[in-house]
């Protein structure tokens, strides 16, 4: 099993790759069961982490459109508790 912090740092380490340069602020950090699976797969321990970040702009247009600040976006994030593996995300 994985920590908590290790799957915060898994969280950061995926929104990295995705957008470089992003500011990250986590919120809520939960262990739960996926329980609503095929009845053969039974229970996925996983973290729900929550929170919001930054993707600041990438060029001329995009400096002017967003006048130097970022565009901010909140996520919910699931990491399977055992593999740290991103399970599924949801960016609002």
């Amino acid at each position: 099993m994985i920590t908590a912090q290790q799957a915060q740092r898994a969280t950061k380490r995926y929104l990295l790759d995705k957008y470089p340069q992003t500011k990250i602020n986590f919120g809520d950090c939960k262990f739960v069961a996926l329980d609503n699976l095929p009845p053969f797969a039974g229970p996925i321990a996983t973290y729900r982490l929550e929170g919001d970040f930054e993707v600041r702009p990438r060029g001329m247009m995009a400096d002017f459109l967003y006048r130097r600040q970022g565009m901010k976006t909140s996520f919910v994030i699931l990491v399977h508790a055992t593999s740290s593996r991103i399970l599924s995300w949801e960016f609002r």
